[in-house]
């Protein structure tokens, strides 16, 4: 084989080795880029998170969760879940958060919700007393939760960010009431007795508690401040 027949079979092989590097290289090129796409579109899950209509009702849909026993009652409570789809640019989102409670009376036939309105967003129930793993004990006595009611952040969602109202109720379901107004967040709720349920919550940089019993709905809840110690030098 002459020098000139071998430098052509080399730039032979040297081209059909570049188009197939190229060719490598224009699929990796197409499966980043669909990657990408696909996750710059892919529908995003948010929980707990209602969103804010502005300008117009945001497609929304109500589903009602799984029934569960109820300690110390016969009475059934599910979760009513909303679940609402909004885009921002290119992305689809879902913002699924509890809006209320159905309990159901067996013996009577009989539903009820815990409270009146479908609009606030309940962001954290405790089911008092509870085990240090938050798994409710059978002797339980009353329910607290911590209610979203108004987009206090203005990022045009109802989540744990905006300023919350602290309600309880029998387990049951019956008897809720709102024990404080505004709060930033609830940092303990306990029961001390029978008949003595403590919430401390925090207001800025501020501590409060509410005590209530949860036996005498019709008393009115103590509130008071609590006093900090001085912060270490």
């Amino acid at each position: 084989m002459t020098p000139r027949h071998v430098f052509a079979t080399i730039w032979r092989i040297n081209a059909i080795v570049l188009l197939i590097v190229g060719i490598l290289a224009t699929v990796v090129l197409i499966s980043t880029a669909f990657l990408f796409y696909r996750d710059a579109t892919r529908t995003r899950h948010a929980d707990g998170v209602a969103r804010v209509a502005v300008g117009g009702d945001v497609p929304s849909k109500a589903i009602l969760g799984n029934f569960e026993n109820l300690p110390k009652t016969a009475v059934l409570r599910a979760p009513l879940r909303v679940t609402q789809s909004y885009s921002i640019g290119s992305v689809l989102k879902e913002a699924s958060s509890v809006r209320n409670y159905l309990f159901y009376e067996p013996n009577t036939r009989t539903t009820r919700w815990l409270k009146t309105s479908m609009e606030s967003v309940i962001v954290q129930t405790w089911s008092l007393p509870e085990d240090e793993s938050r798994e409710r004990r059978p002797n339980w006595v009353a329910s607290v939760y911590a209610v979203v009611v108004s987009d206090t952040s203005g990022d045009g969602t109802l989540t744990e960010s905006d300023q919350i109202q602290i309600a309880s109720s029998n387990p049951d379901g019956s008897n809720f009431r709102v024990l404080v107004e505004k709060a930033d967040r609830v940092n303990e709720a306990r029961l001390l007795a029978a008949d003595k349920v403590l919430v401390l919550y925090s207001v800025g940089a501020q501590m409060y508690g509410v005590e209530f019993n949860p036996q005498q709905p019709e008393a009115v809840p103590q509130r008071f401040e609590v006093t900090l110690p001085a912060a270490a030098r």
